[in-house]
């Protein structure tokens, strides 16, 4: 069997490592797998596969920019991430995709069209649309918040500076309903619960076919270690309570919940204790560490496995205070690692964290709650870590969530 992964990246971002780890397990476990990206930077990697230089270097950076700028002037808050794909390409004449028997598209955000991807549909083979967002569902955020426009026919975008009954949101929710409800060949993946009941409310998708898989992970590379040894290999104080925060452009992305994390260490500040803050996902900002009351460390983008490997388990307590994610891939990572979690109840965080087995639920945008769950979690009084990563096991083993792919297509 021919599988095909279409994603935008082949690593960066959680979809990207989705879409790399799942057709990764298909490898190994004797599938004839691909990825077709826009961005490779798995450069010695024979198996992922990408555009000319002259489109993935030139043509398309500049229509992504132009793209990019045109959706900004449309809105009120140019960090709400939003698309109106105007700029695609045709991946039907691809021998990858010829050559498929079965296609996944992941994340494909300024890589196809709404018409390129009909015209993958239009082959007739199995099409599994893996979603890592809400963007395929609504008029063209990423994550509606307290909307429901999407359920109905979008139009008076509260995102856009010039919205109507009939704005740019109602007509490209409009061209999905009209697109999709013609194929019979598409099937919906979402990885989590709360994802899943997003797309049965709304117009698009509401009469399509649609499965709960979780994103799945290698427990035998994410897991634990010794913590002292970790601490040695990251340089980091052995004597403190490490609190670790990792998100892309963290602290600067309103929606990762910095903000709240940091009126949380406030208040962990007033009680003492001996702590320390490691931040991934974003550099050394002046400005950003002094905001925090205990000694800070930053490292910036991590990619590799092994780096995060020793972070999560140099770290004792993992805080995801997003406001809105689906299916977070560092949660995963962290549980895997036998790392407890502390994140808002919202979103498909509830998926992961099970509220005092493997971690704390706080009541959303609740900076005291959130206190009180690192306080919690730290506590001697617990035995978190013996419960995480079983959970995690018993959601998204390799061989698990592997059968429930193979199971919707009959792959044995």
């Amino acid at each position: 069997m021919k599988i095909v992964h279409i994603n935008t990246f082949d690593s960066q971002g959680g979809a990207a490592r989705a879409a790399f780890r799942l057709h990764s397990a298909m490898l190994k476990s004797g599938v004839d797998s691909c990825m077709l990206v826009l961005n490779k930077t798995k450069k010695q990697d024979g198996r992922i596969k990408t555009l000319s230089r002259l489109q993935t270097k030139f043509i398309k950076p500049i229509l992504n920019e132009f793209e990019k700028w045109y959706c900004k002037r449309l809105l009120k808050n140019s960090l709400r991430p939003f698309s109106q794909p105007v700029f695609g390409n045709k991946l039907t004449t691809r021998q990858e995709i010829k050559e498929s028997d079965v296609i996944y598209i992941h994340w494909v955000n300024e890589f196809l069209t709404l018409k390129n991807i009909e015209q993958v549909l239009q082959l007739g083979k199995p099409v599994y649309w893996f979603l890592h967002d809400m963007w395929a569902v609504t008029g063209g955020c990423f994550h509606s918040f307290d909307c429901d426009n999407y359920t109905a026919t979008c139009g008076n975008c509260p995102l856009l500076i010039k919205s109507s009954e009939r704005d740019i949101s109602y007509q490209l929710l409009k061209k999905k309903l009209s697109l999709f409800s013609k194929y019979k060949n598409l099937h919906i993946l979402t990885p989590s619960v709360w994802l899943a009941s997003c797309v049965r409310r709304s117009t698009v998708f509401s009469q399509i076919a649609i499965s709960v898989i979780p994103n799945l992970i290698d427990t035998t590379l994410y897991k634990p270690i010794d913590r002292h040894f970790a601490r040695r290999l990251l340089n980091l104080p052995q004597d403190k309570k490490i609190i670790l925060f990792g998100a892309s452009f963290g602290a600067n992305n309103p929606f990762k919940g910095w903000s709240y994390l940091s009126e949380a260490l406030s208040l962990l500040a007033l009680e003492g204790g001996e702590f320390a803050v490691y931040i991934f996902g974003s550099d050394f900002d002046n400005d950003l560490a002094t905001q925090i009351p205990f000694p800070a460390y930053f490292s910036g983008r991590l990619n590799d496995d092994y780096s995060l490997v020793a972070l999560y388990n140099a770290s004792d307590v993992f805080v995801a205070p997003s406001l809105a994610d689906n299916f977070p891939y560092t949660i995963v990572e962290s549980l895997s690692c036998n790392t407890p979690v502390v994140g808002f109840d919202v979103g498909g965080i509830p998926d992961l964290i099970e509220h005092k087995r493997n971690g704390y639920l706080a009541k959303y945008k609740d900076s005291q709650d959130l206190a009180e769950g690192i306080k919690w979690v730290l506590s001697d009084e617990n035995s978190l870590n013996l419960a995480c990563r079983k959970s995690l096991k018993d959601k998204c083993s390799e061989a698990l969530v592997l059968n429930k792919h193979f199971g919707l297509y009959g792959h044995k």
